[in-house]
C-alpha cells in the first residue's frame, strides 16, 4: 500500500481502473479504505442475470469457450457472485438505463452516511496499458449531487491504481471537486487530473 496519507476518513469517491478483475479484487482485498463500497453491474447482483452475462457474454464471446463449459463457469459463478456483491454491500450500477437514477440515489444516500465509493469508469475494461484509455463520465455527477443534497462545497474524487509489476496499490492525490464552479467546467478538470492520477507513468 502506498499514499495513505491521501485518505483523511471522510467520504470521498475513489476511482480504480478495471484492468479486467485485477483492479477490483486488489483495491477491495488490499487497500483497506474504511466504509468503501463498489459500484458493480447490476447484472451481477442477481443470479438470474449474471447467470446469463457470464454463459452469453463472458466465457463464450470473450473467452471463447465452447457452450456446455460456458454454462458450467456461468452456473457456478452465478452462485458465488451475486451473495459476494450483497455482502460487500455493492451498489448496483444501472448503465445506460434510466434507472441509473437508482445508482446516483443510492450512492449519494451512502456517501451522507459516511461510507465511500469506489467507481471503475474505464470503457475497455480489459485494457492494461500505462496510458490510461477512455473514461465514462457520468460518475462526476455524483460530486454535484452529493453537494447539492449535503450543501457541502466540495468532495474529493482519489485516483487508485493497481500496480501489476511492482505488486502495490497506490492511491494518489486526490482531485477536489469544487461545487461552486460551472460545472462542466469541473467535470473536464476533474476528468483530466483523474486519468493522470491513474496512469502507471508517475
Amino acid at each position: 500500500m502506498e499514499g495513505w496519507e491521501n485518505v483523511n476518513g471522510s467520504p470521498a469517491i475513489f476511482v480504480g481502473r478495471h484492468m479486467d478483475m485485477y483492479g477490483p479484487v486488489t483495491i477491495m482485498a488490499w487497500a483497506s479504505i474504511p466504509r468503501l463500497r463498489a459500484w458493480v453491474l447490476y447484472k451481477f447482483m442477481d443470479k438470474q442475470t449474471c447467470y446469463h452475462h457470464y454463459a452469453t457474454y463472458t466465457m463464450m464471446k470473450r473467452r471463447g469457450y465452447p457452450a456446455l463449459w460456458s454454462k458450467i463457469l456461468a452456473r457456478i459463478l452465478s452462485w458465488l457472485v451475486p451473495p459476494l456483491c450483497r455482502s460487500l454491500r455493492a451498489i448496483p450500477v444501472y448503465r445506460g438505463s434510466k434507472d441509473i437514477i437508482r445508482t446516483m440515489k443510492q450512492s449519494v444516500e451512502a456517501l451522507e452516511q459516511g461510507d465511500s465509493i469506489l467507481v471503475m469508469p474505464e470503457i475497455d475494461y480489459v485494457d492494461r496499458d500505462d496510458a490510461v484509455g477512455e473514461l465514462y463520465a457520468g460518475f462526476i455527477q455524483l460530486g454535484r449531487l452529493y453537494c447539492a443534497k449535503t450543501r457541502c462545497k466540495s468532495i474529493a474524487f482519489v485516483p487508485v491504481y493497481s500496480d501489476m509489476q511492482r505488486s502495490a496499490v497506490c492511491i494518489r492525490q486526490p482531485v477536489v471537486f469544487h461545487a461552486d464552479q460551472p460545472f462542466q467546467q469541473e467535470r473536464i478538470r476533474v476528468m483530466e487530473q483523474l486519468k493522470h492520477g491513474l496512469s502507471g507513468a508517475q
